[in-house]
């Protein structure tokens, strides 16, 4: 693996909307894309006792499964920062994942971080055949950007390959309050401090500024647009850098968190609900729709949500992928009207097919 900035990284929240997603996927877009996998934590099945719905090791297994399901023997960055130090059987989660899918005879690559253990980092480091890849986040850089010279150069003493097998992805995480002017100085000055950066096998930046909730963004039955900041940004870059004039040392890969915020609601059932919404990828902002509470309203909503899309001059028509097809349908009666998991693989399959077209069809 060595891609260079017209190649796609998405981080994926490993749900199953999103595993849906991408078994319907084209070819055509899996090629151009890699993705980072990352394990969610284990859900509570009761609130109440904070008792949780499986085990841990249930938990890891089924993502094992979905990514050789529904990606195959593609390569892929797989992060189980949220369960690497669960004791599952013998060992830790770091372990007992990356045995699991060396096991089925997976392509991937570890994820590691600042804060790994020592344990996962010395799991990472038994699998890191393919490489191992460094997720730096925002803190990498305080108090100035060029502190992050210390930080790799501690890491690089706890991996066990060499820099061309190291891919580094640097993770701005959630930049919804960021103008497109401070967002692009903090991504400049970050990828400009990563230290002897054309040895590295490959460089990502990472971002996304989609909202934190919907509900902080449009009020009940009503539609807006949210600014795609993080593609804005990268995609100015690129175009200066193509000209000469960015003043990078290195233009990175783009990458996103797709239609969702980095950091997930944690959602209790007890006391909060869920509303209708459609998230839909434009060129460089999203169209929002939110419906009504689920809860009491239903899932019929979904129909006349979609018809709206589609008859706007938004939508990009049936044959762009799989998920606009199935938004027609919903918006038409052919396909049922759906449900949020279903609504999250339709808008997820969407962005992905979009966002690799725009990152490839740039000159």
């Amino acid at each position: 693996m060595n891609f260079g900035p017209k190649h796609y990284v998405p981080l994926v929240k490993w749900h199953r909307g999103e595993q849906t997603a991408f078994v319907n996927l084209a070819n055509s877009v899996r090629k151009r894309i890699t993705p980072i996998f990352e394990v969610e934590e284990t859900p509570i099945g009761d609130y109440a006792t904070g008792a949780l719905r499986r085990t841990h090791e249930a938990q890891l297994t089924n993502a094992v499964e979905a990514i050789e399901s529904c990606w195959g023997k593609g390569l892929c960055f797989v992060d189980v920062r949220y369960l690497e130090d669960e004791a599952v059987g013998h060992g830790t989660g770091a372990q007992h994942f990356y045995s699991q899918l060396s096991s089925r005879s997976l392509q991937f690559v570890p994820v590691v971080a600042t804060t790994t253990s020592g344990s996962a980092m010395a799991a990472a480091n038994a699998n890191s055949t393919l490489g191992i890849a460094l997720r730096l986040s925002q803190d990498d850089f305080q108090p100035t950007p060029t502190a992050i010279a210390a930080v790799i150069t501690a890491l690089e003493a706890r991996l066990g390959v060499e820099r061309g097998k190291v891919d580094i992805i640097i993770d701005l995480a959630d930049v919804v309050n960021n103008t497109s002017a401070a967002l692009n100085s903090i991504a400049w000055s970050f990828v400009n401090a990563i230290p002897n950066i054309n040895e590295w096998r490959t460089v990502t930046l990472l971002a996304s500024a989609f909202p934190y909730t919907v509900s902080s963004l449009l009020s009940p039955s009503s539609t807006g647009y949210a600014a795609r900041t993080e593609w804005i940004v990268w995609r100015s870059l690129y175009l200066h850098h193509l000209a000469g004039t960015s003043g990078l040392s290195r233009m990175p890969s783009f990458g996103d968190y797709g239609i969702q915020n980095p950091t997930e609601v944690d959602f209790d059932p007890r006391y909060m609900t869920v509303s209708a919404q459609i998230r839909y990828t434009l060129s460089t902002q999203w169209y929002i729709a939110r419906g009504l509470s689920l809860r009491g309203n239903g899932g019929g909503q979904y129909t006349a949500m979609a018809a709206a899309l589609t008859a706007s001059p938004d939508f990009m028509g049936v044959a762009h992928c799989w998920g606009c097809a199935q938004a027609d349908g919903c918006g038409n009666g052919t396909v049922a009207a759906g449900s949020p998991e279903k609504w999250r693989s339709i808008g997820t399959c969407h962005h992905l097919s979009l966002t690799a077209d725009d990152v490839t069809g740039l000159p």
